[in-house]
This record gives structure tokens, C-alpha cells and sequence, in this order.
């Protein structure tokens, strides 16, 4: 599934989960670290082809029974998805008891970092969040969730081109973390201020409506700096959207990415 080359510099050496900087891997020579979280670590790297984001999946991962062939399933699933504003996986595999995941890499920062600087214009919230819904109308239709669509998985190129990072990677790591979905360091697999109220029943068992919550809540974030729980009064412009993407009861809620972008069309119009 990648370079057949050693994992790490020196035959002699182990492979750790902590890499370092100008150590090799699977013919990536390690650039820098650019994040970590309850997902997993993710590392500049580069081979003859260019740059590359590596991402190393926590220990817990490979452990439980069926891991290994959940993982190349899943994986198979998230490297046939091809769109523009989905961040592209090229390869993954095992080393020892670790496994990993080659991804496309962005040059860009993500939307938490740009929203440090407080709210974005109102045609720029409207087109990030339409580009999110694009992304997922392709995913689900192909019977992708990604459960924790949030300011820190979306990467911006330029001013408001979006690429959805970590598509799949909640479904894949909840598993091996035990039916409390908690992560090694004992944290919600998923974000709670981004979580729809029926993933805290059981995140693996939800369909696509969880992630038009999720993008309502990074929409009214975008537009007003705050979350809407408990924050002021969002744009008047935004208030019938945020209504039906923020509603409790799935039910209620927008039925597709597509009706939720149609309602984001005739705003901009």
C-alpha cells in the first residue's frame, strides 16, 4: 500500500509513534510536526513526488479485533473519494502496531486559525459553508459521514477555499476506543460544541444529519465569533438556516447537504 522503504533512519532502529525531524518513513523524509489531537498526530513530509501531510492514528487503534481489516476497508472507502474541497488520501499501512495515513497536503491555515481574528464577512461565511455542503453532498451520497466537521478540519487556500480534512476518522478510531468513545486520554471522540445531541447517544450509529448540524454551528460561528449555544442573536439574513441546521429533533433538520446548499443559494442570490 506505499514505498517499501525502511520505516525509520537506520535498519536498526524501531519505529516510535513520535517522529522526528529529517527521519525517514515509508520514504517520507519527516519535515515537521503540524498537529496533534485525539486522531492522531500529523507530520510535514516529503518524497520525490512533493509534500505530503502524514498522519500516525493513536496505538489504540490496531488493537482490537477486526482492526486491521476495518482499516483497509475504510481506508479503500476514503482514497476513492475525489473532490476538490475534500483533502485527498493516497495511501496507509501498518508499521508494527501503529497504523498510518499518507494525505494530500494543504498550504493554508485552518478556519480556527483565521477565526482568531474575529467573525469573516458575510459573502465568505456563505461561501465556506457552501463549499463544506458540496463536499458533503458527494460523501453522502457515497455513505460517508464524517462526524466532526469543526473549524480545526477545515482548511482554508487563500481567503475562503475550503478542504475538509479527516473524513472517516471518527468512525474508524471510536471502535478501537470502547463503546464509550473515548479516546486514550479519556476525551469525546468528536468535538461537543460541534456534536449533534444524538451523537452523544452513540456517534457510530448516525446518519449524514449529524454533519449539517455540525456545519450550522461552524457557519453561525464563522458569521458571528460565538457558538449558538447561549450566544446573541445570530444575522437576521442567517436566522431561517440556522433554525432547520440547528435543530435538535434530525428530523427537523435540512434532509441533504444538497437542500441545506439550496437554502445558502438563494441568500447569496
Amino acid at each position: 500500500m506505499g514505498p517499501s522503504c525502511p520505516a525509520c533512519v537506520g535498519d536498526r532502529e524501531p519505529f516510535e509513534e513520535s517522529l522526528r525531524t529529517g527521519q525517514e518513513f515509508r520514504g517520507y523524509e519527516i519535515l515537521n510536526p503540524v498537529g496533534h489531537g485525539g486522531l492522531g498526530t500529523v507530520y510535514r513530509a516529503r518524497d520525490t513526488q512533493g509534500q505530503v501531510a502524514l498522519k500516525i492514528l493513536p496505538k489504540e487503534f490496531l488493537r482490537t479485533p477486526g482492526s486491521r481489516e476495518r482499516f483497509r476497508r475504510e481506508f479503500e472507502l476514503l482514497a476513492s473519494l475525489s473532490h476538490p474541497h475534500i483533502v485527498r488520501c493516497h495511501d496507509a499501512g501498518e508499521e508494527g502496531e501503529i497504523g498510518y495515513l499518507v494525505l494530500e497536503y494543504v498550504d493554508g491555515v485552518s478556519l480556527r486559525e483565521r477565526l482568531k481574528n474575529g467573525p469573516l464577512p458575510f459573502r465568505q461565511c456563505l461561501s465556506i459553508a457552501r463549499q463544506i455542503c458540496d463536499a458533503l453532498a458527494y460523501t453522502h451520497e457515497r455513505g460517508v459521514v464524517h462526524r466532526d466537521v469543526k473549524p480545526e478540519n477545515l482548511l482554508l487556500q487563500g481567503e475562503q477555499f475550503v478542504k475538509i480534512a479527516d473524513f472517516g476518522l471518527t468512525k474508524l478510531v471510536a471502535p478501537a476506543c470502547g463503546s464509550s468513545l473515548l479516546t486514550s486520554t479519556g476525551s469525546v471522540l468528536g468535538t461537543v460544541a460541534y456534536m449533534a445531541p444524538e451523537q452523544f447517544d452513540d456517534a457510530r450509529e448516525v446518519d449524514s444529519r449529524v454533519d449539517l448540524y455540525s456545519t450550522g454551528v461552524v457557519l453561525y460561528e464563522t458569521a458571528t465569533g460565538q457558538l449558538p449555544h447561549g450566544a446573541p442573536a445570530c444575522p437576521r439574513e442567517f436566522d431561517s438556516v440556522f433554525r432547520r441546521a440547528l435543530a435538535k429533533n434530525p428530523s427537523d433538520r435540512y434532509s441533504s447537504a444538497v437542500e441545506f446548499a439550496a437554502d445558502l443559494d438563494r441568500i447569496l442570490l
